[in-house]
């Protein structure tokens, strides 16, 4: 690196084939950060920021909630410092990636909430984050099919009155 201090962006991106990957079919990232030359043999980690999303899914990387809150950890490599994230955006789509929606965050220090409400028909979500902290450090990223989205199991409805173990008709009294 060159002595004097300077801004840098690094991009990356890879496909993955929906016929062997359920999730994460293709993933893009880009990090701007500043860095410099640091002088002797010591070497240091890049102010890379990472936005880690961490929503609660079964075992097939699945939901079947209408409205997901969904939590999001912001990391950096150790020794790089821990300036405050200034600034969060979140959108989801529902048509892996043609159409984003912005989602509301509320960034608490190197944590996040987002809340996410699922409309009825799309099977997976797409998720395009960016964040910033006082360094000036971004991280920009999108993770097509992030997590499936399935209906929730139907709930049997029954209009029959429960009846207690042993007891017959319920008789009613004072009335008819």
């Amino acid at each position: 690196m060159p002595p004097e201090p300077a801004t840098y962006r690094f991009e990356q991106s890879e496909d993955r084939s929906p016929i062997d990957f359920a999730l994460s079919t293709r993933t893009e990232a880009a990090w701007t950060f500043r860095s410099q030359h640091v002088p002797g043999s010591e070497r240091r980690g890049l102010p890379t920021l990472a936005m880690r999303f961490a929503p609660v899914l079964d075992d097939d990387g699945a939901t079947t909630t209408r409205l997901l809150v969904l939590p999001i950890h912001f990391e950096r490599p150790p020794g790089t410092g821990t300036p405050l994230i200034i600034r969060a955006t979140l959108e989801a789509s529902f048509d892996d990636g043609a159409h984003f929606t912005r989602v509301p965050i509320a960034v608490l220090g190197d944590r996040a909430l987002a809340i996410i409400l699922h409309p009825p028909g799309p099977t997976s979500v797409t998720l395009r984050g960016d964040a910033t902290d006082l360094a000036g450090n971004r991280i920009e990223q999108t993770i097509t099919r992030a997590y499936l989205v399935r209906e929730p199991p139907a709930l049997e409805m029954s209009c029959d009155r429960p009846k207690a173990r042993g007891a017959g008709p319920v008789e009613r009294r004072g009335g008819r």
